[in-house]
């Protein structure tokens, strides 16, 4: 047997699937680890695809696609075995209830045409592996209504009994597709159609199930597109004169600039004045002249150009580079301070004093300094008094004092002093800073907010900002801490630009254009205003179309990524390296043992994620072309058995009259095949051929496979599908002897009435049915082997004919012949109806028929010869 090269396929996977994206990996990974994707996996798989083509995030579930590892086979390949079918209801003209049993190797059902076997073949034809599923239809005679196609198959998995595969409105189990149907018209398919394969080495279920989730995936992507796919109407919003935003909103779609559209969009308190001081100076252009209106904008232009310089002086004072200016003031002071009040504690230092160099003292110090220069620059002199308890000082005294005197003179308290001062300069500079630029009742306030309301909000909090920072400012130069925070102002001062520059342009365009031109100008920008209004209320839905008109042309480009020529251009690539060879060598091995000496050739081809193949013969031609009828049946199934043979889960196989249109020496040669079949699986075969029935069971018996052998025929009435199981033209061994007749008799002793009469008249015409036997075996010593077409003439030398032993062979079978059903005889022909002890009697006559008719052409003359010597004493 050629064996497959699975490993390979695992390599060559892992191989391809670090080329392509996390979504492809995803998908491999979870087909070759579980076979099929469930929806969930398949939900996981598109979230990855939307994220590889910029269409969504990435799942936050997904994980990096693991090494793809060889799958276990064992739930696929778990050994299968039919044990029998039977519950049948409305299959053909099959009696409800039929059934078959089935032997683990071989089982052969017989019948004559018409006889029922075509009920059963298309039962499994729909219920296992077949290209072709043939209609079952009820019976078509039967009076009344009909029952819904019903039947239970009866397996043994693994060597355990397995609850009954139903199979009911034509769905069946996937177990029983394990088992692979032949009859005449998949024979046709096999030379003259381009089909898949029915196999799959493991691994390469891969490739299918990729281009099926590939079609899910395209599935659910053309759902989302139609579900963003929208109608624009949004144009029909913006009536009136054509204006910008008008032209910008027409032209809407997936490459239109967002960042336009909401510029655009903006509608706030500065778009309302504007159209509020629009319409005034529009009312006032066609009431009267604009001259006042023109002055009106001069005045508010020189104001908010002053309030432009006061807010960019401010600016300055507190830009970062003041605050650092500031910040080296107070780390002076700080720095100067610590240094003189350094000195003090040095060289005044005392053990009982604890104050010494803190501020305190340094007041105190300085306050002694003043009194002292208030008595005389010269303090202390040899006859002065302590100023503080009014005691005569003596030497270490007036040295102590002088000491105390020189240090608040001194350098350190000099920089101290100076430090200090300019900190109390700048504090007051910032002081006397006016930070009310924009007063509420001022007349700067007034133009801003009629023409910028939220221009005026925003100098509001510059305002106050600037004077919170100069706040915090001179606390913290008093502190002699660093100051913190700057102003920027940009946006407020560009606005403040911005306007002063528009109220530049009115003013402007009002003092050169006439009034028509100047009315129109403004009532196109009112239109504009009026359409950005607009365009303020239907951005959401922009936004949204827009989002998904991306999106959609995103997704129309994706949908090429879902194409599966890649999976199957890689799926024949694989199969033409691992698979090819194999199957090309073992259809032609199957070629030479059914001796189809034609030159065949496997052609592949890929289509959807699967490898089609055909036959062809050299040239290219189709068999159905050149080759018989039979030639064409024979390579049929040649290339049925490699399918089967290539394919490891295969379980069985059925196959319907496999020698339609074939020769002797073909039947045999089948014949022996199908049995050496069934070495290997379990082999179901129905037929209507005796040659080839007896070839089947000779050879089972010859190889010592075990088999079943069922026969199906009409009743007396014709009605198909009478079945009798382990019963066979060619099973003649069960009729050797008067077993079955006794078996029989049993059976009667345990019975009354109609049944105890069938099972005697069962028994009657088991005997008849020995008494035949006996004359093909015993009698004529095989010479014309019974349901055989062979005739052997050397056996005539072994037939001792007795003359006697024949006419009481005919009159005993006469008899027997009377009493089962069928024969048309008189009850007064017939006699009683037969009892037990007829049966009882009739066996041992049988038996001693079975004895005589044994003694062979030999033994024969050698009984004459020692009878002759008696007669001549």
């Amino acid at each position: 047997m050629i064996e497959s090269r699975a490993p390979t396929v695992w390599q060559a996977l892992d191989a391809w699937g670090t080329q392509l994206s996390p979504w492809q990996q995803f998908i491999i990974a979870q087909a070759t680890s579980k076979g099929r994707l469930s929806d969930d996996e398949i939900g996981t798989a598109y979230r990855l695809f939307l994220s590889a083509h910029d269409l969504a995030e990435a799942p936050a579930e997904h994980r990096a696609a693991p090494v793809i590892l060889p799958r276990s086979a064992d739930d696929e390949c778990k050994p299968l075995c039919l044990v029998r079918v039977d519950g049948l209801v409305g299959v053909n003209a099959l009696p409800d209830g039929s059934l078959l049993t089935f032997d683990p190797r071989l089982t052969v059902i017989y019948g004559r045409n018409g006889a029922g076997k075509s009920g059963f073949a298309r039962l499994f034809a729909n219920a296992c592996f077949s290209r072709h599923k043939p209609k079952i239809v009820p019976n078509i005679y039967a009076n009344g209504g009909t029952a819904d196609l019903a039947a239970s198959f009866h397996v043994r998995l693994d060597g355990e009994s397995s609850e009954p595969f139903a199979l009911s409105g034509g769905i069946a189990n996937p177990e029983l597709k394990r088992i692979s149907f032949f009859d005449v018209t998949i024979a046709k398919l096999h030379v003259g159609e381009t089909t898949a394969f029915e196999f799959k080495p493991s691994g390469f279920d891969v490739f299918p199930e990729m281009a099926r989730v590939y079609g899910e995936l395209g599935k659910l992507l053309a759902n989302a597109i139609l579900s963003r796919a929208h109608t624009t109407r949004f144009s029909d919003s913006f009536i009136g004169q054509e204006t910008d935003v008008a032209k910008l909103v027409a032209t809407i779609g997936p490459r239109t600039d967002m960042a336009a559209v909401r510029k655009l969009a903006i509608y706030g308190e500065a778009e309302k004045a504007r159209l509020r001081e629009v319409d005034s100076q529009a009312t006032a252009l066609k009431a009267s002249s604009p001259q006042e209106l023109i002055e009106n904008l001069k005045q508010a232009k020189k104001d908010i150009t002053a309030l432009l310089a006061k807010l960019d002086a401010l600016g300055s004072e507190f830009s970062p580079e003041k605050r650092a200016f500031r910040t080296a003031l107070s780390k002076t002071a700080r720095e100067c301070t610590a240094a003189a009040a350094a000195v003090g504690t040095e060289t005044f230092k005392r053990p009982f004093f604890k104050a010494v160099g803190t501020p305190d003292w340094e007041v105190f110090a300085k306050a002694v300094h003043a009194l002292a220069r208030k008595e005389s620059d010269l303090y202390p002199g040899p006859d002065d008094r302590c100023i503080l308890c009014e005691r005569p000082l003596d030497i270490d005294s007036q040295a102590h004092i002088t000491a105390l005197l020189a240090f608040v003179e001194g350098e350190a308290q000099r920089a101290a002093q100076a430090a200090t001062k300019a900190v109390e300069n700048e504090i007051g500079a910032l002081k006397t800073l006016d930070v009310n630029i924009f007063a509420s009742d001022s007349l700067v306030r007034a133009h801003v907010n009629r023409l910028d309301p939220d221009l005026a909000t925003a100098i509001d909090l510059a305002a106050v900002s600037i004077a919170a920072l100069r706040d915090s400012s001179v606390a913290a130069l008093a502190a002699h801490d660093p100051v913190q925070g700057s102003v920027n102002y940009a946006d407020v001062s560009s606005a403040l630009h911005a306007l002063v520059e528009r109220i530049g342009s009115d003013w402007e365009r009002l003092a050169k254009e006439n009034a028509a031109t100047a009315i129109a100008f403004l009532e196109l920008e009112r239109q504009t205003l009026r359409h950005r209004e607009v365009l303020s209320k239907l951005l959401g839905g922009i936004e949204t179309y827009v989002a998904d008109a991306l999106w959609c042309a995103k997704a129309e480009r994706a949908k090429s990524a879902l194409n599966p020529r890649h999976i199957t251009d890689k799926e024949k690539e694989l199969f033409g390296q691992i698979v090819g060879p194999s199957y090309r060598a073992r259809l032609a091995q199957e070629c030479d043992d059914l001796e189809c000496d034609m030159p065949i050739e496997l052609q592949t081809a890929g289509q959807k994620g699967k490898t089609v193949r055909s036959l062809l013969l050299k040239g290219g031609h189709r068999p159905e072309i050149i080759l018989s009828e039979g030639e064409q049946k024979a390579v049929a199934l040649a290339d049925f058995l490699t399918e089967v043979a290539m394919n490891p889960s295969n379980a069985g196989v059925v196959l319907d009259d496999p020698v339609t249109s074939q020769d002797h020496q073909r039947k045999s040669l089948i014949a022996k095949r199908l049995v050496r079949e069934a070495q290997s699986r379990q082999v179901i075969i129905f037929t209507h051929d005796l040659p080839f029935l007896n070839q089947l069971i000779a050879t089972a018996e010859k190889e010592e496979i075990s088999f079943q052998a069922h026969w199906i025929d009409r009743d007396e009435e014709g009605h198909p599908g009478q079945i009798t199981l382990n019963d066979a033209p060619a099973t003649s061994k069960a009729y050797d002897s008067t077993e079955r007749a006794k078996q029989c008799l049993a059976e009667a002793q345990a019975l009354t009435g109609r049944t105890r009469h069938d099972a005697i008249c069962k028994g009657m015409a088991a005997l008849r049915r020995t008494i035949e036997e006996t004359a093909v075996k015993r009698l004529l010593k095989d010479v014309v082997p019974r349901w055989s077409d062979r005739v052997i003439v050397t056996g005539f030398r072994n037939i001792a004919w007795d003359d006697d032993l024949v006419e009481s062979m005919c009159g005993i079978y006469e008899e027997l012949s009377a009493y089962i059903e069928g024969h048309s005889h008189t009850d007064e022909a017939m006699g009683a109806p037969p009892e037990i002890k007829d049966l009882a009697e009739m066996i041992p006559r049988v038996d001693a028929l079975i004895k005589t008719a044994k003694r062979d052409r030999k033994a024969q003359l050698a009984a004459a010869a020692r009878v002759q010597p008696d007669r001549l004493t």
